[in-house]
């Protein structure tokens, strides 16, 4: 064990078949910026594939999470309520914060998406969402909703959420955005 949890939650994860676990480590702990106040707090991971995200805030403390899934093979670990992300099955007003990264651009229609999102957040609860961009991603065929950032910030705009950060990562082609309901 070293003295960093983060590392020391990774190196001990049971990853399967997933051969790049320096790789996922990092980006893990690079995406995940959700503040310590949410510790408490109910919180949603959308798309939490193999139970990476979910897995790793238990771990660092934060104690009410509800994570969803597009299907079953995404299940490594946990229970994950596979559901999709256009009519998530959640109350309005349910969650203090929303994470989402990797999800949007695989939706068919991304403004009902966060729309549905906005509706299961609750007034002044928060999200962050993380998704890629690039030319050579736009051609591919299951990123059906891969857009340029602009595009983004006008979705997330419509879609009445306010934009209170964002965030350029070139090295991977992705994009931060963290937004408010208000």
């Amino acid at each position: 064990m070293t003295n960093n949890p983060i590392d020391d939650f990774h190196n001990s994860f049971p990853m399967g078949d997933i051969k790049e676990v320096p790789k996922i480590k990092d980006i893990t702990k690079r995406r995940l910026q959700i503040p310590d106040f949410y510790k408490d707090k109910k919180l949603l991971i959308v798309g939490d594939a193999f139970s990476h995200e979910s897995s790793w805030l238990r771990h660092l403390g934060f104690q009410n999470i509800t994570s969803t899934i597009k299907s079953k093979r995404e299940i490594r670990v946990g229970e994950p309520i596979i559901c999709d992300l256009h009519s998530l099955p959640f109350e309005d007003s349910s969650f203090d914060y929303v994470y989402c990264s990797h999800v949007l651009e695989h939706c068919v229609a991304p403004m009902i998406a966060l729309k549905e999102i906005r509706r299961v957040l609750k007034i002044n609860g928060e999200a962050l969402f993380w998704m890629p961009y690039s030319d050579i991603m736009q051609k591919e065929f299951y990123h059906l909703s891969c857009f340029r950032p602009y595009v983004w910030k006008d979705l997330i705009f419509k879609s009445k959420l306010s934009l209170t950060k964002e965030e350029d990562y070139p090295p991977r082609n992705e994009y931060g955005y963290w937004v408010k309901k208000i």
